[in-house]
């Protein structure tokens, strides 16, 4: 049984509970849905309970509940809930199909503190149980997770990545190494954000928004229409 402390939306810290007696496959299947719907909340929208329910568990309720929620509550008790229901399964990094990135992790490959990553979690970078090779159990994040949360909140990770802190030089050899990348290594677009970033000590999403500044400015000189398309989360899962 789950314990749901701290739920502001009596409802949501419910359907916690009730998540937690569901066969461990639908339960997974249900956490992935409600990482998923985590990412899609706006904090100054209203959400129908209904409609929340349908997202993480696939059935529409019997009865209709009229009940509206905020979004800022609901976010924030959907990042609770991802990370109780993730507590029940058991989840190894070891066995993980994608990358599982700790919190030291996320703020070196990204260039911020883990205060940052606090403020993250707050706007909805959902925030897993796992136990890492070292035997621990402690918060992880799924690479996938990571990079979507990124791409949805760009300008704020570029904020925090101090890319305006780069010089004119920095940006010119950022765009050589990165011209070289997608035409002679074919790299995809996060792989050059991630490769040039490491170099340079930036947020992957620093280097791509300096990148397609770059090609929004020359259409004809464009880096990332020269890189080839990244294998989809499905086509990665049959390489492993």
């Amino acid at each position: 049984m789950i314990d749901v402390p701290n739920f502001r939306i009596d409802k949501i810290g419910d359907l916690c509970r009730q998540m937690g007696f569901t066969p461990q496959d639908a339960r997974l299947t249900q956490l992935a849905a409600a990482e998923d719907l985590l990412l899609e909340i706006d904090p100054a929208k209203a959400y129908p309970f209904n409609f929340v329910v349908f997202r993480i568990t696939g059935y529409h309720p019997k009865q209709i509940d009229q009940a509206l929620l905020t979004g800022m509550a609901l976010q924030h008790d959907l990042g609770l809930l991802v990370e109780l229901v993730s507590d029940t399964l058991d989840l190894r990094e070891a066995d993980s199909l994608q990358p599982v990135m700790s919190i030291d992790d996320v703020t070196q490959r990204f260039n911020v503190t883990s205060k940052t990553i606090q403020r993250w979690r707050r706007r909805g970078l959902g925030a897993r149980r796992f136990t890492f090779k070292d035997g621990k159990r402690r918060v992880g994040f799924l690479l996938g997770t990571v990079e979507r949360f990124l791409s949805i909140h760009r300008d704020q990770v570029i904020r925090a990545g101090n890319f305006s802190q780069a010089t004119e030089d920095e940006k010119s050899e950022i765009l050589r190494r990165a011209k070289r990348l997608a035409s002679h290594c074919q790299c995809c677009v996060s792989e050059i954000s991630r490769r040039i970033g490491r170099r340079f000590n930036r947020s992957p999403l620093t280097i791509a928004h300096i990148i397609r500044d770059h090609d929004q400015a020359n259409p004809r000189s464009s880096i990332f229409k020269d890189a080839p398309k990244e294998n989809s989360a499905d086509e990665r899962r049959e390489m492993v």
